[in-house]
């Protein structure tokens, strides 16, 4: 079974004496329940599992439930014991509860880890940073790498690129050329699907944005860009990376290709650039 460096790391903290809670923070989809259960066979600890995923299973109660049986694991063998709680975020009040137990067992010396999985990032910030600030380290479980994809699967560039794409994240686009064979030999250059993957980590107001001509100029291209590239899926539109000045065209084939300007994400240039600073001097 392919196995991601997260589980090196996931499995040193599970062998080093009980100090904190682990939590494995993510969005659905990303492997955390598989490689907990990897984890869970090589750590070689007697361990209790338990998932809030049933609507049923969502209060108070159901979480001391699945303590106690954690802790009559850990009572019962000297290397103490594993628990797991999977998707905790969709618990009523989760963070308090766990605080209460966690810091019970640590006054009497109960050997039980704990590792929570959570799916929702916002809800699971808040509920540590609120109830259990000191007692807890997040390891960050993403969608996979073009590393890891190439190392498991032997995956190119491309078919990664194509992935992303597919999920309405990232496109590639490659340059114009009229010939296929001179299109296929050049890089691509990165389009965003939604400029919020661009800006939602800026921490900058739009007024302040919009301030900056250099940054506005991107934001403003890759918005075109992200334009183009939804409103052509599923039709015969084609959108490839040119230079400014030129124009939409056709192919031999009849193809069209709309032509435009991505930022140069290498660089930090774009087309806007050089207009930008001749409006900031005059």
């Amino acid at each position: 079974m392919i196995r991601r460096n997260i589980h090196d790391a996931l499995l040193r903290r599970l062998q080093e004496p009980r100090r904190f809670l682990q939590v494995l923070a993510g969005p659905r989809q990303t492997g955390k329940t598989t490689l907990a259960r990897q984890v869970i066979e090589a750590a070689k600890l007697p361990t209790h599992y338990g998932s809030a995923d049933e609507p049923t299973l969502r209060d108070r109660t159901w979480l001391e439930q699945q303590w106690d049986l954690g802790r009559l694991r850990a009572r019962q063998h000297p290397r103490g014991a594993l628990l797991v709680l999977d998707e905790i975020q969709k618990v009523t009040g989760w963070s308090d509860s766990v605080k209460l137990r966690w810091d019970a067992d640590t006054h009497a010396r109960c050997p039980l880890k704990v590792v929570l999985l959570g799916s929702s990032p916002l809800f699971i910030q808040r509920g540590l940073s609120e109830s259990l600030a000191g007692r807890f380290e997040i390891i960050p479980v993403p969608h996979w790498s073009f590393a890891e994809m190439r190392e498991a699967f032997g995956w190119t560039l491309e078919q990664y690129l194509r992935l992303l794409q597919g999920a309405g994240m990232v496109a590639g686009l490659p340059k114009y050329a009229h010939g296929r064979v001179r299109q296929r030999g050049s890089s691509p250059k990165l389009q965003v699907m939604n400029t919020a993957l661009m800006t939602a980590q800026l921490g900058q107001s739009f007024d302040d944005v919009r301030q900056d001509g250099d940054l506005w100029g991107r934001l403003v291209e890759s918005a075109a860009g992200a334009h183009l590239l939804n409103t052509s899926l599923g039709g015969s539109l084609e959108v490839t990376q040119g230079a400014p000045a030129q124009r939409v065209g056709a192919d031999g084939g009849g193809r069209t290709h709309t032509l435009f300007r991505v930022p140069d994400f290498e660089s930090g240039a774009s087309a806007n650039s050089a207009t930008s600073a001749q409006r900031r001097a005059s």
